[in-house]
């Protein structure tokens, strides 16, 4: 958002916010169609279970390894960018 002309950020915001409104609801949808398509209607869902489980814990593990995006920055409570850090 930094690239975009200040006239323009307000237009920005409300895309990215779209945007991941739009994300949030087709991965919400994906995970109900894989679920639904992997327990084939006899209820077994504890294979798929683990394996959006593993999915999940490897995510967490490489977003905690991950180094800083500015090299040199300070870090907030959460790992990310501090308010006080320059753009």
């Amino acid at each position: 958002m930094g690239a975009a002309p200040a006239s323009r950020s307000a237009v920005l915001g409300g895309v990215l916010n779209i945007s991941r409104g739009l994300g949030t609801a087709m991965g919400v949808a994906a995970t109900t169609l894989i679920l639904h398509l992997a327990a084939g209607g006899h209820g077994q869902l504890r294979p798929v279970a683990l394996v959006l489980a593993a999915t999940a814990a490897c995510g967490a593990v490489l977003s905690i390894r991950r180094p800083p995006a500015v090299p040199g920055a300070s870090q907030g409570p959460h790992g990310g960018l501090t308010m006080t850090d320059p753009p």
